[in-house]
């Protein structure tokens, strides 16, 4: 029986363990990531011009409240990299709260991660720019 106890202490520490490493290899080597340059750009908006709902410098205008009244602040206080960090530990956390006492806590972050990888990002099959038409099979 120890040794299941230790399995077990083993694999919740690696639960903590695991993303907090990846959490702070991402605060040191800062990569590149998409969006990073909006996010810095809506940090620099704050910093410059302060709360505003509109600012025309982005392409075509670019609208801050609709994508955060917080956020913008935020990176701008903290930087952008440590708002991505402290995002990422609470959704992390909040998962654990909302999949702790699962039945199958696998599959269901598992389920979770799949409907969040589904959700990201722009591919070239629905964004309508760069994408050909499908041909169809019955012509």
């Amino acid at each position: 029986m120890p040794r299941a106890i230790s399995s077990l202490r083993t694999r919740r520490m690696l639960t903590w363990f695991v993303p907090a490493v990846g959490l702070a290899l991402y605060l040191i080597l800062v990569p590149p990531v998409p969006d990073f340059a909006a996010q810095a750009t809506r940090a620099a908006i704050f910093e410059k011009v302060g709360n505003v709902s509109w600012w025309p410098g982005w392409y075509g205008g670019l609208e801050l409240p609709t994508y955060s009244v917080i956020a913008p602040g935020l990176m701008a206080t903290i930087g952008v990299a440590t708002t991505g960090v402290i995002a990422a530990a609470i959704s992390m956390w909040a998962a654990h709260q909302m999949l702790r006492d699962s039945v199958r806590p696998r599959a269901a972050s598992e389920s979770i991660a799949g409907v969040r990888a589904a959700s990201s990002g722009v591919r070239p099959s629905n964004s309508g720019i760069g994408s050909s038409p499908r041909p169809s099979r019955h012509t």
